[in-house]
């Protein structure tokens, strides 16, 4: 039972409607993950988990995809999907389109602005607020070591002010990001145009035009993907797959592997000797009646 329900799982989040309900429906969850983010053990742990994934729809639905077993590309076009209808729904609920892509793709500051927020240049924090940033009052700042206040105010003057956009530019990972990027995405279409410029169909490949001298006659003969089979069959599946290629000729029957092992006492092999010895009188008793091969 938790086979099937794993795989169920495994099969919704693969999907592209499984990736979407997961992003959009995150946000909902947000506030009563973060209420229990801040308990201790293991259910804070686990309401940070969840506060993570609820305050990155995105990352979240792409990650689950990804497990799941989807294709990147497939991945990525849902993500784009997701933003757009998340925009959407914003809207419905008083929102801004831009500012419901923003909190799908958690770009923009506080996920209360809009995308414009990742181009724009980001104002210095005051003084008390770049020491509460650092969890540090006012009053526990002046009983520090002149060293220590030295410190925190060479951090407060070199704030970095930088927009989004400009710090990923800056990035010492950025032009190695870029270069791996693009040659995946030439490496891709490299290989969809020559999958493009094979031949849809290639006449030496088929067993029944390349055969010599008979056609669909020389392929009775057997060919290395089609061998010739008769009598006893073995090869790959089960008694009931069909796994094994067959070409059969008008007015032949077949046996069931139950049937065969039916003849044989439920013994698989002396069922066949038995076949093999009954069709060999069948034979011999065809040719005294003078029937011949038809």
């Amino acid at each position: 039972m938790f086979k099937k329900i794993f795989k169920a799982a495994k099969d919704l989040v693969k999907s592209p409607v499984g990736q979407l309900g997961i992003g959009l429906l995150l946000p909902a969850a947000a506030p009563a993950l973060g209420t229990m983010a801040k308990a201790g053990g293991l259910k804070g742990l686990i309401g940070g988990i969840g506060s993570f994934a609820a305050s990155n729809p995105m990352l979240t639905q792409a990650a689950a995809g990804l497990l799941g077993g989807a294709k990147g590309e497939d991945v990525l076009r849902n993500a784009i999907v997701g933003a757009g209808l998340s925009g959407l729904q914003s809207v419905g609920q008083g929102g801004t389109f831009m500012g419901g892509i923003s909190d799908f793709t958690n770009v923009g500051e506080g996920k209360t602005g809009t995308i414009a927020d990742f181009f724009k240049k980001k104002e210095p924090l005051g003084l008390e607020e770049f020491l509460e940033s650092k969890n540090i009052s006012a009053a526990d700042f002046q009983l520090l070591p002149d060293s220590a206040q030295t410190e925190i105010i060479k951090g407060f003057t070199n704030q970095p002010t930088g927009s989004t956009f400009t710090n990923l530019l800056n990035n010492p990972i950025t032009p190695y990001a870029v270069q791996l990027g693009g040659t995946l995405a030439l490496s891709k279409l490299a290989a969809d145009q020559q999958e493009d410029a094979l031949a849809t169909y290639d006449p030496s490949q088929n067993p029944f035009l390349a055969a010599d001298g008979g056609g669909i006659q020389k392929f009775a003969m057997g060919t290395p993907e089609f061998p010739r089979m008769t009598g006893d069959i073995s090869g790959p599946g089960t008694g009931t797959s069909d796994s094994i290629p067959a070409m059969l000729s008008d007015g032949e029957h077949v046996l069931t592997k139950q049937e065969v092992s039916q003849i044989g006492g439920g013994n698989n092999d002396l069922g066949h000797q038995k076949l093999y010895a009954m069709r060999k009188n069948l034979r011999e008793q065809a040719n005294r009646n003078g029937i011949g091969r038809v």
